[in-house]
């Protein structure tokens, strides 16, 4: 009965939950979200770590449909975003208890929209290569459970 009364909880969860929109691919966030991905061991000591990742944003979706460039009428049609992050992770675990970590991406991001204002339609681009935002992490619990997982980001212009 309990897993009955789950499952219908998640369902109407999701049934009643606002759609998601992507626009631009403009934040900057790890794909991989294992915890030795977010600069959490628990073996005491220093690591550095570094990751590159790519994601290619070309073909516009519509749920799991392949749509065109324009397809759906908004105010923005998005072609295409090509980001390439690099991100350099710089971590100390005191114990299995307490850590901190500190990661800096670098961000290679070429991006393509259409601006459609007024009639007109109206081609914006850019490309850019730039520091991210800087991320702290500090972790604190026991070995067994994560008490604390606290954040601090120090964002960019970009």
């Amino acid at each position: 009965m309990k897993v009955l009364l789950k499952h219908a909880v998640l369902g109407c969860a999701l049934g009643f939950a606002p759609a998601a929109y992507a626009t631009c691919g403009a934040a900057f966030c790890t794909i991989n979200t294992n915890w030795d991905a977010h600069g959490a061991w628990a073996e005491p000591g220093w690591r550095l770590d570094l990751r590159y990742e790519r994601v290619l944003q070309d073909q516009p979706q519509s749920g799991t449909e392949r749509i065109s460039v324009g397809q759906i009428p908004g105010h923005h049609d998005e072609v295409f975003t090509n980001n390439h992050n690099w991100l350099a992770t710089l971590d100390y675990t005191f114990n299995a208890d307490w850590g901190v970590s500190l990661s800096l991406p670098y961000v290679d991001r070429s991006h393509l929209h259409i601006h459609n204002h007024r009639g007109q339609r109206l081609i914006e681009a850019w490309d850019f290569r730039a520091a991210g935002d800087a991320r702290v992490v500090v972790r604190a619990g026991t070995s067994a459970h994560r008490l604390l997982h606290t954040c601090a980001r120090a964002p960019t212009e970009r």
